[in-house]
């Protein structure tokens, strides 16, 4: 197959790949090996056993949540404690 960098990969294809890995290393050989052998990142292979969770993560969207850290003066910061989280 050769070298992968660059290309997007088909999800038939993606788990055919995953298989075959997986199937080695019931056989003894490591997943950093399969993918030597294969000529595919290791990282570009935890990235599809472990997909994230949409666009940001398992955070989210941005904007769905109040940043923790916003830049606030110390007054406000001491009124939002005062009176809670509230807008």
């Amino acid at each position: 197959m050769g070298p992968i960098a660059g290309q997007c990969i088909q999800a038939q294809t993606k788990l055919e790949i995953l298989t075959v890995i997986a199937t080695a290393q019931q056989q003894g050989v490591s997943a950093r090996r399969s993918c030597a052998i294969l000529v595919i990142a290791h990282r570009r292979i935890v990235r599809w056993q472990h997909p994230m969770q949409g666009r940001f993560g398992p955070w989210g969207q941005v904007g769905q949540v109040q940043p923790v850290a916003r830049l606030l003066s110390p007054r406000k910061q001491n009124e939002r404690v005062l009176l809670g989280n509230r807008n």
